[in-house]
């Protein structure tokens, strides 16, 4: 019956990726990408970007009052 037999070395490796993957996915549907979130060129919520059509976007700090 060797087809019985627990390959724990697998296992656990198994385990672990699969934890990971899970891991992965649950911390992408809380926090979202930054392209789903609109901070792929921003630098805080301090700071105002303005993205152009060529060239990269061009940021300023915002005073505060």
């Amino acid at each position: 019956m060797a087809w019985l037999r627990w390959h724990l070395e697998g296992n656990v490796l198994a385990i672990v990726v699969s934890l990971l993957v899970a891991a992965a996915l649950i911390s992408v549907a809380i926090f979202g990408t930054p392209l789903r979130n609109g901070h792929l060129d921003s630098f805080g919520p301090d700071w105002e970007c303005s993205t152009h059509e060529w060239g990269d976007p061009i940021c300023i700090k915002k005073m505060k009052p």
